[in-house]
């Protein structure tokens, strides 16, 4: 009797995943994308720089990389010290050119740096999950795919996070890949190949939205969406009279509104913050329109106080905190 009551109150086993999607957080990009698949896919993010894919030493390992990463993305906004920071940053961070047309798939040190660290045994636990389980890789981060691939796993996928792409989304030896490429735009596509990667690897697929922003296949939510922003940032009719038939093809009749909102103008940063100091080079010209209401604009700190505290004083710089809230 005892052991049936033990049975019956037992939880429901859990349905095993058939997808392990793994991501981290460095800036916003990579979660963003990994939530909204996660949402669709009705499945959980792992992290990979977290149990149960990283081990105590591998957690150590990540966060020492994650350090470095963001002290040396901070260093170039400091005063007068930044500046030869930020040339050396600029020259290991830099995407160059993609036309004319050429070979760019030479690894670079970070590349080379990245390829060591896989050889001393990083990832190690995220590969031996994925072998346990047999399951395969979708990443939106960069290094579970190289990762993955490096140790001979072939059912690997990787969402590309960006329009553009640095060289250290490709591994060393980007021709013999299995990793298969899911772009948000063809940029990135033409990028790859000019990396060396074989363009049956490539998919162009988009960037993916959470579902609550779409509202299934048909897009219903997208397309009302988009109407409300042509309205928004067309308050002159232009663009509907240009484009009167193309906007009716793909969106149907637009409502009108006599008195749309302003534009909504979002600006966030994340990571090691680095990109706050943008804000004090935008908000001089965007004064005018915001003080006038012709535009509304949200500065996302995320959670760092630092960056927080930089917006507000900033602001206040700039003669705008009549206008905050």
């Amino acid at each position: 009797r005892k052991t049936r009551a033990m049975i019956a109150s037992a939880p429901e086993p859990q349905p095993k995943p058939d997808v392990a999607l793994v991501s981290i957080e460095m800036g916003y990009g990579h979660m963003r994308a990994a939530h909204a698949l996660a949402e669709h896919l009705n499945t959980e993010t792992l992290h990979v720089d977290r149990p149960p894919l990283a081990s105590d030493d591998e957690r150590k390992s990540w966060e020492r990389t994650r350090g470095f990463y963001e002290t040396t993305s901070r260093l170039p906004t400091l005063p007068l010290v930044g500046r030869p920071f930020k040339a050396v940053i600029d020259s290991m961070t830099e995407i160059p050119t993609l036309y004319p047309y050429r070979d760019l798939s030479a690894p670079h040190l970070g590349v080379k740096l990245l390829d060591r660290m896989v050889q001393r045994g990083m990832g190690q636990g995220m590969v031996s999950y994925l072998r346990e389980n047999a399951l395969p890789l979708l990443t939106t981060f960069y290094a579970p795919a190289i990762i993955a691939d490096r140790m001979g796993l072939e059912d690997v996928y990787c969402v590309v996070t960006d329009v553009d792409i640095h060289r250290i989304w490709v591994s060393i030896d980007p021709a013999d890949t299995a990793t298969q490429y899911l772009v948000p735009s063809q940029r990135a596509a033409r990028r790859l190949a000019a990396y060396g990667v074989p363009k049956s690897n490539v998919h162009f697929t988009g960037f993916p939205l959470p579902p609550s922003l779409l509202g299934g296949p048909e897009l219903p939510i997208l397309r009302d969406t988009l109407k409300g922003r042509i309205e928004r940032l067309d308050p002159k009719g232009t663009f509907r009279r240009q484009s009167r038939d193309e906007i009716h093809h793909f969106l149907g009749e637009l409502p009108h509104d006599p008195s749309p909102k302003p534009p909504h103008l979002v600006f966030a940063v994340g990571g090691a913050g680095a990109q706050s100091t943008m804000v004090d080079m935008f908000l001089p010209s965007l004064a005018g329109a915001l003080r006038s209401g012709q535009l509304r604009l949200t500065l996302i700190a995320g959670i760092r106080d630092e960056v927080n505290e930089y917006f507000l004083k900033t602001i206040t710089k700039h003669g705008l905190e009549g206008e905050l809230g």
